[in-house]
């Protein structure tokens, strides 16, 4: 063989791994413009929704705020409450009764809680 057929095919050789690597190159070149694309889109989602997410909490905060302020207006006003009559302890009592025991007087109305039990007949 001589030269003047390999120079052709070598020269085809460059020429098409040339067109292919070019073909190659656009087609990649696309496809990363595609994937930046995309992830730009993906950052100003991510960007708006925690925007979104941040007036939300705010817009909660200031109905809490609200509803407090509502509760604290719609509470009745603490009435003063009057201190109860103190009432006379145990050992009081039973010394009063002593007392109106060895009188010989009747026993003075106790102070109870309770009225005295008292056994009712069966029928």
């Amino acid at each position: 063989m001589n030269n003047s057929v390999w120079l052709p095919m070598l020269g085809g050789l460059v020429f098409g791994s040339m067109l292919t690597g070019g073909g190659a190159y656009g087609w990649l070149t696309a496809r990363l413009k595609r994937e930046e694309q995309r992830r730009q889109q993906m950052e100003q989602a991510r960007q708006f929704s925690a925007q979104q997410l941040t007036q939300a909490r705010r817009q909660v905060e200031q109905l809490q705020r609200d509803n407090h302020e509502l509760r604290q207006a719609a509470r009745p006003a603490p009435s003063p409450v009057a201190e109860p009559a103190e009432a006379p302890d145990a050992v009081q009592e039973a010394r009063l009764l002593a007392e109106a025991m060895l009188d010989g007087a009747e026993p003075l109305e106790r102070i109870m809680d309770f009225k005295d039990t008292e056994v009712m007949p069966r029928s």
